[in-house]
């Protein structure tokens, strides 16, 4: 029986300052995100989440925070969320560990404000204290993916036995900015602000873990991953099937971290309000459900179906992990490309659980030959994917994501809902009688399915070994990375001046 593969990182004598992100690159960086996290808001969500995470707060302190499902819905159909109306849609519809993270995050704010001036919490400081803590989570993030790679592949430098050339490894020292740089995450979760991003931290904790050979903390920060949304399995499947081979291990593996769902079953399993919710949203938006729209229709007499695209292919790719020998590290990374890129073209997906794949793609860059035409793929992807959300959901994250961030507050305009200015309007002026909706959805499989192909390509040996980029060459390659978020910020300042 095979045992676990991951390959053992052995210690090496070697003599080279430890690289950290360079101060230009961390400044550029910076200040792209942090105009991002705190000029843009998806209002709608974000004003809900935040204050339902006050409310946590709230029912801590009064000592029913096991009923806190209840007091939540029992304020939504009081119509108390008002944007959202008198309806359970208004209801707290994620686990209670985001709630309280988030909630916990903004205790000084409720403190001051509730507990010293006894007064609400104004939302809009509410709203710079958690986008500060989502901030400053961004920049970890970063710093986390450079300790990911450092420990999946300890030494940068080495000598080409091809070509006897010495090459290198795109130096991780630039990793965290490009991340920090990423259209995907930077409109997915700095710009919508989505608590999403508590779930892929714990997954990045976890794949760190594991490639420092600390296996049980890896499966512990998968459990606590899936706590927070539970859907971040579909990351974590793949990398056990790459990582053990073993079949009790991983069975107890997966056993452990689907187990961090259960604590939000026993606490809140019988709390009505959480029951009556849980069921109001599985009648009207069932996950499981999205995984379905896309397939081959299967008719058997009394039995008809739908063969799901995506099912079938997620099996596939966790066979495929399955059988890979797991010694290269860059298939740790391309494995969930796969299943979040399939997921891109065959799954009904909000715009931010498009983040659960941002990281991966940035943990690609060391492993791929040429970064020209990597930064063009993904740059290709996320310009698509952005057009595809402000698109297809008009109003939302176009509109309400300009008007209600610090932009739409201190410029001249906002945005009307029916402004000719929406790229859905646009894009029905400039091409009257076009099927736009079936021109985009097929540039963006074909983008999805060009960057799968190419990932492939380039992980299928083993390590990649190349010549070291030029500092200004590696900057211009971030220049392109970067554009699809310029253009979004140009369309979004041209709208709140024209108006």
């Amino acid at each position: 029986m095979k045992k676990s593969s991951l390959p053992k990182n052995k210690k090496i004598n070697l003599k080279a300052p430890k690289l950290t992100m360079p101060l230009p690159d961390a400044i550029v960086g910076g200040v792209v995100l942090f105009f991002c996290t705190f000029f843009f808001c998806f209002h709608r969500d974000f004003y809900l989440t935040l204050n339902q995470s006050l409310d946590f707060l709230d029912s801590l302190f009064s000592g029913d925070v096991l009923h806190y499902y209840t007091y939540i819905r029992d304020r939504a159909l009081a119509n108390l969320y008002p944007e959202w109306g008198a309806s359970l849609l208004a209801g707290a519809n994620y686990s209670i560990f985001n709630y309280a993270v988030l909630g916990i995050w903004c205790l000084p704010v409720y403190l001051l404000y509730r507990g010293i001036l006894n007064v609400a919490v104004p939302f809009a400081a509410a709203q710079f204290w958690a986008k500060l803590g989502f901030f400053l989570l961004y920049l970890w993030m970063g710093k986390l993916l450079h300790q990911i790679l450092e420990a999946a592949d300890p030494v940068e430098s080495k000598e080409d036995t091809k070509t006897g050339l010495k090459g290198r490894l795109f130096s991780r020292s630039r990793v965290g900015v490009y991340f920090l740089l990423s259209p995907i995450l930077l409109f997915s979760s700095a710009m919508i602000s989505h608590l999403d991003l508590f779930s892929v931290v714990l997954l990045l904790l976890g794949i760190r873990a594991l490639f420092r050979n600390k296996y049980p903390m890896a499966i512990l920060f998968f459990a606590c991953a899936c706590a927070f949304k539970p859907f971040v399995l579909l990351s974590i499947a793949p990398i056990l099937l790459l990582r053990e081979k073993r079949i009790h291990i991983l069975l107890l593996s997966f056993a452990g971290v689907v187990a961090g769902v259960l604590p939000q079953t026993l606490l809140y399993g019988k709390d009505p309000g959480y029951v009556e919710t849980k069921a109001f949203m599985n009648a009207n938006y069932f996950f499981i459900d999205r995984f379905f729209d896309a397939g081959v229709p299967f008719n058997r007499n009394f039995l008809s179906g739908t063969g799901s695209y995506f099912v079938i292919l997620f099996f596939v790719i966790c066979i495929a992990a399955n059988l890979d020998n797991g010694k290269h590290a860059a298939r740790y990374f391309a494995f969930p490309c796969y299943v979040w890129l399939g997921f891109f073209a065959f799954v009904q997906w909000h715009p931010n659980w498009i983040l659960h794949l941002a990281p991966f793609l940035v943990l690609l860059l060391p492993y791929v030959s040429d970064l020209l035409l990597w930064s063009i793929l993904q740059t290709a992807f996320a310009g698509i994917y952005m057009l595809i959300s402000t698109v297809g959901w008009a109003g939302y994250y176009d509109v309400t994501m300009v008007n209600y961030g610090l932009l739409g507050g201190v410029l001249p305009h906002s945005i009307a809902e029916n402004s000719p200015l929406l790229p859905a309007n646009m894009l029905s002026r400039l091409f009257p009688g076009m099927p736009i909706a079936d021109i985009l959805a097929s540039v963006g499989l074909g983008i999805a399915a060009v960057l799968a192909i190419y990932i492939w390509h380039e992980t299928k040996g083993g390590p990649v070994r190349r010549r070291e980029e030029s500092g200004a060459l590696t900057a211009g390659y971030a220049i392109i990375f970067v554009l699809p978020i310029v253009a979004f910020v140009g369309y979004a300042l041209a709208c709140c001046f024209v108006g």
